[in-house]
């Protein structure tokens, strides 16, 4: 195992202990959609590309599953997901809406540059 996946690993289990001991759903994976990752009004350029980065390795681990299923053939796909619709509805609900976050965040990122740009500093 790489250095960059065991670190990964590592932080992937402190973050599940800090949302269990936040008191969240057991349902709750480190690898869903964060409110702490939503842009918020007075965020710097630094905190929004900060969770920006945070969104994007969150779907990076999440591709590994859509990965997965472009290479099933149809039998497989009802093999490994027929029996179990509400999990895969969870797992591409959560591609969907990483990839939404991700969008809002870059939104935000561009009205911040449109903004300095145009001298209205906040």
């Amino acid at each position: 195992m790489y250095l960059f996946d065991r670190t990964l690993s590592k932080i992937k289990h402190v973050l599940e202990m800090e949302l269990h001991e936040a008191g969240l759903s057991p349902d709750t994976d480190s690898q869903d959609t964060l409110e702490e990752n939503n842009p918020s009004d007075g965020d710097t350029f630094g905190v929004l590309t900060y969770k920006l980065n945070c969104t994007c390795i969150q779907m990076w681990h999440n591709q590994e599953f859509l990965y997965a299923v472009r290479k099933m053939t149809v039998d497989e796909f009802i093999e490994t997901y027929g029996n179990d619709l509400p999990n895969l509805h969870r797992m591409i609900k959560r591609c969907c809406d990483l990839n939404n976050q991700r969008a809002i965040l870059m939104d935000a990122i561009d009205r911040e540059i449109a903004e300095k740009a145009n001298g209205h500093p906040r």
